[in-house]
Formats: structure tokens, sequence, C-alpha cells
């Protein structure tokens, strides 16, 4: 999917606060990607779509990752919240058409991270604390 299409989709899903996040989030990545010699086109679309959930009432959220086997612990049962990282990930393969499996790594482990994390996965962990806006 053309960046400009999917973030017409995003812009659809999200509010536009929550969309320029994810600009600004995509400028950082693509900074530090240029740094790191990291995929910049992984970068680019885990950016944008790292927070397509953020915005889904907790009650959608867990019901979404109950229905994908997405809750694998007490903590996120009862913090649904913590559940967009993981349900973006479902999302961005389902309504985005994302295969790459680090596009969708980088996704789910964006807000908890996890251990050995790649390269794309740390530059949209660092990106989404620390873009400019």
């Amino acid at each position: 999917m053309e960046r400009t299409e999917m973030i017409d989709r995003l812009s659809a899903m999200i509010t536009p606060n929550r969309v320029k996040h994810s600009l600004n989030v995509e400028e950082m990545g693509l900074k530090l990607a240029k740094v790191y010699k990291a995929d910049e086109q992984v970068i680019s679309q885990a950016a944008l779509l790292h927070d397509c959930a953020k915005e889904m009432p907790n009650e959608e959220l867990l019901a979404m990752a109950v229905a994908n086997e997405l809750v694998y612990s007490e903590t996120l049962f009862r913090n649904p919240h913590l559940l967009h990282p993981l349900v973006g990930a479902v999302i961005a393969q389902v309504i985005f058409g994302v295969e790459d499996p680090r596009i969708l790594q980088a996704v789910a482990s964006h807000t908890l991270g996890r251990p050995e994390m790649g390269l794309e996965e740390k530059i949209i962990f660092a990106s989404d604390y620390c873009e400019l806006g």
C-alpha cells in the first residue's frame, strides 16, 4: 500500500493529533534509520501504523486480543490499553495488508518491548518516546 493511502486510511481510524504523532514518529524513525542503516520502508510503515489501535475502546481491544489469542498475561487482561500494540499488528496485517514480519513485530513491540528486539523494532520503540511532537 502506498504511503498516502495508508495515511488516508489511518486518518479515518485515529484522531488528527494521533496521526500527527505517527508522522512525527516516522520522521524521527527515518532519521535514526539513516544513522543505523535500517530499512527505511520498514521504519516508515511501522511508524505510521504503530498506534493504529491506540484509540480503540478497551472492550474492543480486549475482544480482538482474545479472539486472536494475544492475551498472554493477567496484566494485559487487567490493562487492555497495553494491548494496542498487539492488536495494532493484527490491524496492520488485516486492514493495511502488511506482510513483512519486521513491520508487524515493530508495531507489536513498540510499547513494552521484548527480549532480543531487531533493529527496526528498537528504532520504532525509541522514536515513539523521543519524537519531537
